[in-house]
């Protein structure tokens, strides 16, 4: 399994709790190769806003949002908002959103 891309297992009795902190040490794993700039885009983006949003909301222009979500796009291989937003979510970074 760990060959083929695995973060790691738990056994099939994980209590539920263990079960989403690993899920979200997981996602939380992934997100460490952003910098901190990147990671907060990746929060507004989870949080639903929009590029001109984001870019309001973190004092910078559209088209820094943007060329921030292509590197995160690609340092984390998704395809779309939606999977990053999904990413931001199990990885917490909601938790600290506004």
């Amino acid at each position: 399994m760990l060959k083929a891309g695995a973060s790691g297992y738990l056994v099939k009795d994980t209590p539920p709790l263990e079960i989403v902190e690993a899920i979200r040490e997981t996602a939380r794993a992934r997100l460490a190769v952003l910098t901190p700039r990147e990671k907060e885009v990746a929060r507004e983006v989870g949080a639903g806003h929009t590029n001109a949003e984001i870019a309001e909301l973190l004092h910078c222009s559209p088209s820094t949002v943007k060329a921030h979500l292509g590197s995160v796009f690609t340092a984390l291989n998704v395809q779309n908002r939606v999977q990053l937003a999904i990413l931001a979510y199990d990885a917490g970074l909601l938790d600290d959103a506004h």
